[in-house]
């Protein structure tokens, strides 16, 4: 007996080292390598439908509001209705033939929303994940099953069953681009079962369910998702539950004829019950449309009041919705049109600097397709400085004849720039004396005007050409100064330009652009002429964990000049007087020069570099780092004549409300100034 206990005893203990290891082998990276094999396993050419179904439904309910909902985009119609709830549903046909274009249908659309109107367009971006991505969400977000991210994350492992493995995921450090949840993982395959997190971005928090595909290419997305979110904003509180599923095969028996017709088909194809309240919403919208159909058909009376009310809420609806929405609407045959404004009164397009004040822009875009290779475009750029009391505006006219090849005859029409030269001053000075106090009269300053007329194309995927003519009309501030001296008070220069750009690994890779621009006097009523070069090499290097480095290096400087020798001006150097926000002009920018040095000098030489990184310094600081977005470290130096080496460092940080930074600026090596600039980004995603 005590030889058969021995052995049954070896035998237990034989059998639990076994089941230990079995799950010793499954720590956090064994799981976390699985997942990322099974992404890389994946035959993304096969077993992938070319048609498929989808449906579509949300419920938006209101639970507080006030008139500061006006001010948010896409809010106007639900901050204007009496109804506190909406409801949302569509059934679409997906089109995969074109894999590298891929296509949706919309076959059904009920929408109980005044006008149909499309509200909390950020929400229907996480009803589509990439979760082996990078980014779970249009460039946002950073997964943490990603290998590049595993450094932002903490990891606990659990058993479900012996083929089950449960990942929990948190944040070492509370940031809006990290989400805290767990997932069900095949530990056979490494396959994500389905996964559920919450998180909090753009002034929306949300909670997400996910159940994926379970073979080839559709497992790597999900066939179901569940998105609870809520968005708070000056007191309103809206709340929607929106859900969506994929890969369905039922086909609707026909096309819809009225809004009935389209409620009984949704009633057949849909692939799941509809709840209370969604039920009481829709209902609610049908009774209210039987009712003024009904009215509309028996009381010629009542009808004329109909329409008249109808024109007015029409009329009312779209001046409220030009002056706090901005408009973005297509027209045309098949909707080849397009035009986007952005609203006319809004306080968040305010922006700050140092030198200008407070700055309002206002931005209008239209195109109008007319092949699928060519379009026509037009844009109207402005802002106004109310310190400066300045208008600046930059109108881009486009031909686009050839898309594929970016080919494209333009007219680009600028105004607002101010343009200075001290030459001209000293120059009156020296022949007029100092019977006037010159420096009073601003004589040297003047209003520039410049218009362009240029063709583009690409030559290849590493050359591009862009042959023009550049025309500047600069006249004098302070015209009636000019009646104390012999000197004229408008100037114009008549210049064709030629410029060549070549990128070595084509457009992934660095830029190199070299300009050729020569001014010929008394061509098109010109009195000046010069010659310049100017040469420019940009490069933005996209890095993991969406990080970026951009650098730019560049010199100009004029070979040839007139015996007035006034108005140097430079294309890759100069005041940037129409900003857009953080993705645009935060970078490769002296933020502290002051404007006459863009001016003053035949020659320029300048370097600018900037790392942008999510989590960096102040997004790691509890409580405050969890609304920081992304940060920024700034390098620029310059040289130019009498100002040689001036430096400039700074330090900027982009959240859900605006972006901040501020500068240092140095001069021969002594401290020059310090300055900031913030501007609203409220919404700029919606």
């Amino acid at each position: 007996m005590e030889y058969l206990r021995f052995i049954a005893t070896i035998v237990l203990a034989f059998v639990s080292l076994v089941g230990a290891n079995a799950k010793d082998r499954w720590g956090t990276t064994q799981v976390l390598d699985q997942v990322r094999n099974y992404a890389l396993s994946v035959d993304t050419l096969q077993n992938v439908p070319t048609f498929f179904y989808s449906y579509q439904k949300s419920l938006i309910t209101t639970d507080r509001r006030n008139f500061t909902l006006f001010v948010v985009p896409t809010m106007y119609s639900i901050a204007r209705d009496k109804q506190r709830a909406f409801v949302m549903e569509n059934y679409n046909l997906c089109d995969y033939s074109d894999r590298e274009h891929p296509h949706a249908k919309r076959l059904l659309d009920v929408n109980t929303i005044p006008h149909k109107r499309k509200v909390l367009r950020p929400v229907a971006k996480y009803l589509s994940p990439t979760v082996y991505s990078e980014t779970l969400i249009d460039g946002v977000i950073l997964s943490p099953f990603h290998i590049h991210n595993r450094y932002f994350y903490k990891y606990k492992i659990s058993f479900r069953s012996d083929d089950v493995v449960v990942l929990s995921f948190s944040p070492r450090n509370n940031n809006t681009q990290l989400i805290k949840g767990k997932a069900t993982i095949d530990a056979t395959t490494g396959r994500i079962i389905d996964v559920a997190y919450d998180g909090e971005f753009d002034m929306v928090r949300f909670h997400a369910y996910l159940l994926m595909g379970e073979n080839g290419q559709l497992s790597l997305f999900p066939q179901y998702c569940v998105v609870r979110s809520q968005f708070k904003f000056m007191g309103n509180v809206l709340r929607a539950v929106s859900s969506i599923y994929l890969g369905l095969s039922k086909k609707p028996s026909k096309e819809p004829t009225s809004i009935f017709e389209e409620q009984k088909l949704l009633e057949e194809v849909r692939p799941v019950k509809l709840g209370k309240q969604e039920k009481e919403v829709l209902q609610a919208y049908y009774d209210q449309y039987r009712k003024e159909e009904a009215v509309n058909a028996t009381d010629t009376l009542p009808q004329k009041k109909s329409v008249y009310k109808q024109i007015k809420d029409d009329v009312w609806d779209t001046v409220n919705e030009n002056i706090f929405q901005k408009i973005d609407t297509n027209f045309g045959d098949n909707n080849r049109g397009s035009i986007r404004i952005s609203p006319i009164f809004n306080p968040l397009f305010l922006r700050y600097s140092r030198d200008k004040g407070i700055t309002y822009k206002f931005d209008v875009r239209s195109s109008y397709m007319l092949t699928p290779n060519s379009d026509i475009s037009a844009r109207v750029k402005s802002s106004y400085s109310f310190k400066q009391r300045r208008l600046y505006m930059n109108i881009p006219l486009r031909w686009n004849y050839n898309l594929k090849r970016n080919g494209f005859f333009g007219i680009d029409i600028n105004t607002g720039d101010r343009t200075f030269d001290s030459k001209l001053l000293e120059d009156v000075i020296q022949e007029q004396g100092d019977s006037v106090d010159w420096d009073k009269t601003k004589i040297d300053y003047f209003r520039d005007i410049n218009l362009i007329i240029h063709n583009s194309q690409d030559f290849s995927e590493k050359w591009t050409y862009d042959v023009g003519l550049s025309i500047h009309y600069r006249k004098a501030v302070n015209s009636p100064a000019f009646h104390y001296s012999d000197y004229d008070d408008y100037y114009q220069s008549s210049a064709p330009v030629l410029s060549l750009q070549y990128r070595p690994s084509g457009w992934q890779g660095p830029a190199l652009t070299f300009k050729y621009e020569r001014s010929f006097k008394g061509i098109l009523h010109s009195n000046m002429n010069y010659e310049r070069w100017e040469f420019d090499c940009s490069y933005k290097k996209k890095l993991k964990r969406l990080r970026t480095f951009s650098t730019r290096l560049g010199t100009g400087f004029y070979t040839s000049r007139g015996s007035e020798k006034y108005f140097l001006d430079y294309t890759n150097f100069r005041e940037n007087n129409i900003p857009n926000g953080w993705d645009d002009d935060w970078t490769g920018e002296f933020e502290l020069l002051k404007s006459e040095w863009y001016n003053a000098s035949q020659y320029y030489v300048r370097s600018n570099f900037t790392y942008e990184s999510p989590l960096l310094v102040v997004s790691r600081i509890p409580l405050l780092g969890r609304f920081i977005e992304m940060e920024r470290i700034y390098l620029s130096a310059l040289s130019v004549k009498a100002l040689t080496p001036y430096m400039e460092m700074g330090y900027g940080v982009t959240t859900r409300v605006l972006s901040m930074a501020a500068f240092v600026s140095n001069t021969r090596g002594k401290f020059e100034g310090f300055g900031c600039k913030f501007e609203f980004e409220l919404f700029r995603r919606w």
